[in-house]
């Protein structure tokens, strides 16, 4: 009977510590698969495929790649003894071949396409609220839809600067390209 007994309270234990770590995201769920991860074509590790995303193991990949690896109080922190400088390291140096450029580049002006057709949307129902204010100026709801539009306006400030940094992304990928062709 002691032996059930103890054997209860450390199922108990190890049920309810499981349960403090449910609070993750993770927790619980299904692992849809197992990919490999592969660093310049050698095999480092496997990570798991859970809700469509891949989740690779930190430590391995990390030390892979340089890093040193460290966890204290629910942190991990990578660190590198490689100091890099904004005028030497390159941004786009994963995208060193023509193809991986036209990729990113054409994906860029998806981007740009989208956030035009999200900004013209916004442009039209500021210029839809903006009108019936114009036909309503003594409206209940005159406070709440100068809120709306002010509101519009500013996603439209965000999409905008989203599309310029998309265009100096795509200026910079065709010089690099440019480069490319050149060799």
């Amino acid at each position: 009977m002691k032996k059930f007994v103890a054997g209860f309270i450390a199922g108990a234990i190890v049920f309810t510590a499981g349960t403090a770590f449910a609070a993750n995201g993770l927790t619980g769920k299904k692992v849809g698969g197992e990919v490999r991860v592969t660093l310049n074509g050698k095999t480092v590790d496997n990570g798991a495929v859970i809700e469509g995303t891949s989740l690779l193991p930190v430590r391995s990949i990390s030390e892979a790649l340089g890093l040193d690896v460290s966890y204290s109080k629910g942190v991990v922190a990578l660190t590198s003894e490689v100091e890099t400088s904004a005028e030497t390291s390159d941004p786009y140096s994963f995208y060193n071949t023509e193809t991986k450029i036209n990729e990113r580049i054409t994906r860029l002006e998806e981007n740009i396409t989208s956030n035009e057709k999200f900004i013209a949307d916004q442009q039209y129902a500021i210029d839809v609220r903006t009108n019936y204010l114009n036909e309503n100026p003594n409206s209940p709801d005159k406070d709440s839809i100068n809120s709306e539009i002010e509101g519009r306006k500013k996603q439209i400030e965000t999409y905008q600067q989203y599309i310029n940094n998309n265009k100096n992304e795509i200026t910079a990928l065709k010089a690099k390209l440019a480069t490319l062709q050149t060799k």
